[in-house]
């Protein structure tokens, strides 16, 4: 039997799964394509190539660029120095992928009268169709390491179930400048290599899945768990470890090698940090709202939380999960490591405390496990086969029901059935089947939080009120006249309240003069920042209301104060707070 007909079915699915992505890709690009997190990814070649300026110094044309484009509501893609100067805040890795499809782009707007600005509609489009190659290049390779150990048929299949019954079909398609596809491509191309390098021995297979796994790095640090899965690959005894590790040091010349590439790709971030903080290393997610909490991860929420459990969403991540661990007891070297490094990427990406990760559909940054975990699948389809015409007939099905009630899911959030950041499992299952849009079933939804901090109150009806202080006049004479600061845990055990504070006087207050500010607060510094100001000029009352964003941890503190600008002595003659909490029975 020749190769091809050995391949047949493989390269089938592969090619059936690139026409796809290709086309709903081209059919799905916009100008808006460099927006919000990829936004802050592309930053360095606009400021480098265009206003040659490598150490962002001046921010002013980024300020501009998003008044001409409306690429982000809030510049959460920057960050500061110590000494207060303006940073990236993402690393650049993501950048140096998007370089060659910058320069396309480029060439065109000069060449044919478009803004040669980095954001007009050359950039966007070039960048979005050549992120396509990235995909591509990845599915490639997840082919060539399933054909290795599995049935042509089995790897073929897999391939068509990951990528049109998973969280793929978004990420790697429409999303395909986030950092996910990119990991994909380089997680895969790694693990691809080394397990030649551990075959024939080649230096070059060594030093580009080093590489690759730099770059990943490079991407996003917290993927350096890549490591391990390189160190145990087919591997899960002592002896077996040994004997791979004693096989990398045997081939100490080459890992010098690719440790001085890896030193030359990183030699531009290092650079840049020491320039702008005087440290080689550095941490630049300047945030205390969303960080790594590694004593605290929200596991059981990223698998099975209906905002956005990997279970609920990708359900056929059930069935490759069995796979994996049935791989496991039949062929722990190949089935061990692969378990360790999904348990420890679980663990990272858990420990985030966004851990809903904005608007990805599912679990977006679990993708990048996925061209391992896939050998659970592809072992769980080759015994399938092998089964009794039942077992196939019933166990097929739900594999089937699985992959298309994601890929419906998907649809459902699409067309805006489902929402990207507030669903609940009352809303989850209200709207199970539905294909319309329906306003009466809002209410069941997580509160509506704003980029800005202007949220409305919706649904008033289901809210309760507490006064935390009675009311009292307040002489204000500092610049600052504290109203309220308490642990979060002693208002509510609720996801979020809305604090109210009731003002009123005798005088009309100029415009600007006082400010009510509200902050969540810890070590780390203040978020949740939201300063209003007060406004006597009608009936000398006002309201303000203030909702909490979503807490990190529940000892944050609440603080909520007056702001006297212009240190001007003023007396309020009555000042209130009250919160506003959730009636859970009202959902």
């Amino acid at each position: 039997m020749t190769t091809w007909a050995r391949a047949n079915y493989s390269l089938i699915t592969l090619a059936i799964s690139v026409l796809f992505i290709v086309v709903y890709r081209l059919l799905n690009v916009h100008t808006h394509e460099i927006s919000w997190d990829a936004f802050g990814y592309y930053l360095y070649l606009p400021s480098i190539f265009i206003h040659g300026d490598f150490l962002l110094n001046d921010i002013s044309w980024i300020h501009q660029a998003n008044e001409t484009y409306h690429l982000t509501d809030t510049l959460y893609q920057l960050s500061a120095s110590p000494s207060g100067e303006p940073m990236y805040f993402f690393l650049m890795g993501m950048s140096l992928f998007y370089l060659p499809f910058f320069f396309i782009a480029h060439l065109v707007a000069l060449s044919f009268g478009f803004e040669s600005d980095g954001f007009s509609a050359p950039y966007q489009y070039s960048l979005a169709i050549g992120c396509i190659s990235y995909t591509i290049i990845g599915l490639v390779y997840l082919r060539k390491l399933l054909i290795k150990y599995f049935g042509d048929k089995a790897a073929g299949l897999t391939i068509l179930l990951m990528v049109f019954g998973t969280n793929v079909i978004h990420h790697l398609t429409i999303k395909n400048l986030e950092t996910v596809n990119v990991l994909f491509m380089l997680a895969v191309v790694s693990v691809y290599c080394i397990d030649r390098f551990y075959q024939y021995g080649k230096p070059r297979y060594l030093i580009i899945s080093v590489i690759a796994a730099a770059l990943m790095i490079l991407v996003k640090p917290s993927e350096g768990v890549i490591i391990v899965l390189l160190l145990c690959w087919n591997a899960c005894t002592i002896s077996g470890l040994r004997g791979q590790l004693s096989q990398l040091l045997s081939h100490w010349k080459t890992l010098c090698i690719a440790g001085f590439g890896v030193i030359l790709m990183a030699a531009p971030q290092l650079w840049y940090w020491y320039s702008k903080t005087g440290h080689l290393l550095y941490d630049s997610y300047v945030n205390p709202g969303v960080g790594l909490d590694f004593f605290s991860p929200h596991i059981w929420d990223v698998l099975f939380s209906y905002r956005k459990g990997w279970f609920v969403y990708t359900p056929l991540i059930a069935f490759v999960l069995a796979g994996l661990i049935w791989l496991t007891t039949k062929k722990p070297s190949l089935g061990l490591p692969i378990v360790v490094f999904v348990a420890l990427e679980l663990w990272v990406v858990s420990s985030w405390t966004e851990w809903w990760y904005g608007a990805a559909f599912s679990c977006r940054p679990m993708i990048v496990t996925y061209p391992f975990i896939a050998f659970g699948l592809a072992y769980f389809l080759e015994r399938l086969f092998n089964f009794k015409s039942w077992a196939r007939l019933a166990l097929g099905t739900f594999i089937g029901l699985a992959a298309l009630l994601s890929l419906f899911k998907y649809w459902q959030q699409e067309v805006g059935i489902l929402d990207p950041y507030r669903m609940t499992g009352e809303y989850y299952w209200s709207t199970f089947l539905d294909t319309e849009w329906n306003a009466s079933k809002q209410r069941l939804l997580l509160v509506r939080r704003t980029f800005d901090g202007n949220a409305k109150l919706q649904f008033p009806e289901y809210y309760g009120a507490v006064e935390l202080s009675n009311a009292q006049s307040v002489a204000v004479e500092n610049e600052f006249f504290s109203l309220l600061r308490t642990p979060y845990e002693e208002l509510s055990d609720k996801d979020h309240v809305w604090i109210e504070v009731v003002v009123s006087g005798d005088s009309v207050l100029v415009r600007d003069e006082l400010y009510i500010v509200s902050e969540m607060v810890r070590e780390e510094g203040s978020y949740g920042y939201h300063a209003q100001p007060i406004d006597l000029s009608e009936n000398h009352a006002d309201t303000i209301r203030y909702l909490t964003p979503e807490v990190r941890d529940e000892a944050d503190m609440v603080h909520v104060y007056i702001w006297n600008r212009n240190l001007k002595k003023l007396r309020l003659a009555s000042v209130s707070i009250l919160v506003l909490e959730r009636d859970s029975e009202a959902k």
